[in-house]
């Protein structure tokens, strides 16, 4: 507490002595830091904690789903697949499957948290070509849901004759 007093006449001192001098001021660009005295604190003083952190929750946490419930998928097929005869063929367990979605209650069903969508092409070899786009059905504040795309699977059947 005397310290401080001290340290603010001194500076008092020095503000009247700039003031009352007939010489022009010259500023030096180092800052005047008062002495250093260490502050002691008395053994029994509290000692200062850490402010608690919160955790930041991710954008779409409200929508998470427990992983226990199971994922039902959502299969549209935008036509009928020409089946391959291939050993290894698409399968997804626990879906619904559609050939058009003609109602939003498709989508929007609460029990249904994945889309898969399966289109078959020819490529430019002439052979077929399936797509799997998977994703993920998420609802919207509306009432709605959106599907979000997060996979695209690429199934190529060749033949071993074709030349290259």
């Amino acid at each position: 507490m005397q310290a401080t007093m001290k340290a603010k006449e001194d500076k008092l001192k020095k503000v009247k002595e700039i003031l009352e001098s007939d010489y022009p001021l010259v500023l030096s660009n180092e800052p005047e830091t008062p002495p250093y005295e260490p502050q002691i604190t008395p053994p029994h003083a509290k000692e200062t904690q850490t402010p608690y952190k919160k955790k930041v929750q991710t954008p779409a946490a409200r929508h998470r789903r427990s992983r226990s419930a199971g994922e039902i998928w959502l299969e549209h097929n935008s036509i009928k697949p020409v089946p391959l005869g291939t050993v290894l063929q698409p399968s997804v367990k626990k879906r619904k499957s559609l050939t058009k979605l003609t109602k939003a209650s498709d989508v929007t069903n609460p029990k249904q948290s994945k889309y898969c969508l399966i289109a078959q092409d020819q490529d430019t070899e002439g052979e077929i070509e399936t797509k799997v786009y998977k994703g993920d059905i998420v609802p919207t504040c509306g009432g709605g849901a959106q599907v979000i795309f997060n996979d695209v699977e690429l199934l190529k059947q060749k033949s071993p004759t074709a030349t290259p």
